[in-house]
């Protein structure tokens, strides 16, 4: 099945032909809604159930921001909004916001290609997190603190957790680990034990896959 995608954005002449490009892929992905005003978004999406929602941060009457920020408080059992944001801004401040607020991917419309418009597309689709080139040196800026939060929050690891999960995929042993973070070693066992838990693994080398996987 083709990635559904909604797009929202005011400028007509940026979203046609962003449909378009997606038209001539029909194969793999659809347009499934187009809207200009940013009061419609909610019902909308609700409504559509996209795979992707290409979203515009400079929107009159409210900022793709804010409809971000509503877009994640109002999401349901079954369907949850991903977000790449289009922007013109390619500064640190808007960066982190859209990220912080749960965006997956960020854009800056001034200088965006077809190219990276489908890989945005087809990364975020995929799981991962998506910056332009143009935007890339503030996000490789933020990013690790980025990824930090995206883990905490996608497999309900504590922060501590993450530290020790992260020293085990360093080759650090219970004991070097409770010696480092002054824990006893029964409570690093412990902790390890429900790690591999949360994150579906087997055993350490998996963890470790899996470290290596997200970039820790």
């Amino acid at each position: 099945m083709p990635i559904r995608i909604l797009l929202v954005d005011d400028q007509p002449i940026l979203t046609d032909g962003i449909r378009s490009l997606f038209a001539a892929r029909s194969a793999e992905f659809e347009v499934v809604g187009q809207i200009s005003h940013s009061k419609d978004v909610l019902q909308a999406a609700h409504h559509l159930k996209p795979d992707l929602i290409l979203l515009d941060i400079d929107m009159p009457e409210k900022n793709g921001l804010e409809v971000l920020r509503d877009l994640k408080a109002h999401a349901s059992s079954d369907w949850k909004a991903t977000v790449i944001m289009l922007s013109l801004h390619a500064d640190k401040r808007h960066i982190t916001d859209a990220f912080h607020l749960g965006a997956r991917g960020y854009m800056t419309k001034s200088r965006v290609g077809e190219a990276d418009v489908l890989e945005a597309v087809r990364s975020v689709y995929q799981g991962k997190l998506y910056c332009c080139p143009q935007s890339k040196p503030v996000y490789d800026d933020i990013s690790g603190a980025l990824k930090y939060e995206q883990v905490v929050k996608n497999t309900e690891l504590t922060s501590r957790q993450l530290d020790i999960a992260k020293l085990v995929a360093m080759g650090k042993t219970s004991k070097e680990i409770a010696a480092e973070l002054n824990l006893s070693a029964r409570t690093i066992e412990n902790h390890r034990a429900d790690i591999l838990k949360k994150l579906r693994l087997r055993n350490t080398a998996e963890l470790v896959n899996y470290a290596n996987e997200q970039g820790w």
